[in-house]
């Protein structure tokens, strides 16, 4: 029996992968560029003693919900964020300020310990940014933006429970990459959130496509800063 449940846990983990879209490998008719090689990567081999902080900030599933008022500060008076602006900037529609976008990929456990110890801008409290708060910045794609029908957010990290339906993002679109973030990204980018099914993936968005899916940690990716 326990060998029956061994092989039926593999191969609907293997099931997630092929209909997540995502992961490591691009897609086959998707511009190659984000393929991680050694000179995108940063050096891993001193080990994280950080962990996952879950994200300081609870952002509601309605985006008309209860931020107005985090919003309308912004007592730093930094840019508001859009696909040409520097970071670190402020997303006013929401209140967060995102940071650069790191300029190499990295595992899950590094990206929460880069962001954890990155000084921007003069600012030091930065973190890896959940699901939740990493959906924020999708535009254009209305089934993975918050408040779509893609169920995966802070209080849902379940593939089976809330990433089967409406999180496959939109159509790629290789002459417009980057149509799908409000800062212009594209690739894949961690969140900070873990899965509940399998605790070694993690939830990231994949901007080519809009889509909201999860990877396992060792996988290299891109990160963007969040306070």
């Amino acid at each position: 029996m326990k060998k029956l449940l061994v092989v039926l846990t593999l191969f609907a983990t293997l099931i997630f992968v092929v209909s997540c879209g995502g992961g490591s490998k691009t897609s086959d008719n998707a511009d190659t560029s984000d393929t991680v090689t050694d000179e995108d990567t940063v050096d891993t081999n001193s080990p994280s003693d950080t962990e996952p902080n879950g994200g300081d900030t609870e952002l509601s599933d309605n985006p008309d919900s209860d931020h107005s008022d985090a919003a309308n500060e912004n007592p730093d008076n930094l840019p508001e964020c859009s696909p040409t602006s520097s970071a670190p900037c402020k997303d006013l529609s929401i209140g967060l300020t995102w940071s650069a976008r790191a300029q190499k990929t990295m595992n899950w456990d590094y990206a929460v310990s880069y962001c954890d110890n990155l000084t921007e801008g003069g600012y030091s409290d930065w973190h890896l940014p959940t699901i939740s708060e990493l959906r924020t910045l999708i535009q254009n794609c209305p089934d993975t933006e918050t408040g779509g029908s893609c169920g995966v957010t802070d209080n849902c990290l379940s593939w089976n429970e809330c990433g089967k339906g409406g999180c496959s993002g939109c159509t790629y679109d290789e002459n417009n990459r980057g149509q799908y973030s409000k800062l212009g990204d594209s690739g894949y980018f961690w969140s900070s959130s873990t899965g509940i099914d399998v605790t070694y993936y993690a939830w990231f968005v994949y901007f080519d496509y809009g889509n909201v899916c999860y990877d396992n940690k060792t996988t290299y990716y891109y990160v963007r800063c969040v306070r």
